[in-house]
């Protein structure tokens, strides 16, 4: 999982556009990487849909914004980690034969 966390627009990167930014995470989304856009000050829900990232957040730039977005991103983090092993517990690393032959017992 990636945050992403942005306190304003400006970006004086020479080295990554965009679109190479875009081109990057949509690589990774395939690889199962998670990508979170946590932004203020601009429009956030269009800048991280240009860059196909799906789970976002604004917060306003105060220190309650900045305390609150926290809470709410660890609180997220850690429903994105229990869904995640959840998934991970129904399936058997432990017996290749199991995982290569499908669900048969020994």
């Amino acid at each position: 999982m990636v945050n992403i966390l942005a306190d304003g627009m400006g970006n004086a990167s020479k080295i990554y556009s965009g679109k190479k930014i875009k081109k990057m995470i949509e690589d990774l989304k395939t690889k199962g990487w998670t990508f979170a856009y946590i932004g203020t000050d601009y429009d956030i829900e269009n800048f991280a849909d240009s860059i196909t990232i799906r789970h976002k957040m604004y917060f306003h730039k105060s220190d309650s914004g900045v305390s609150e977005m926290f809470k709410k991103e660890k609180l997220a983090k850690m429903k994105y980690y229990k869904n995640m092993a959840q998934i991970k517990m129904t399936e058997d690393y432990y017996d290749e034969d199991k995982n290569n032959k499908g669900n048969q017992t020994n």
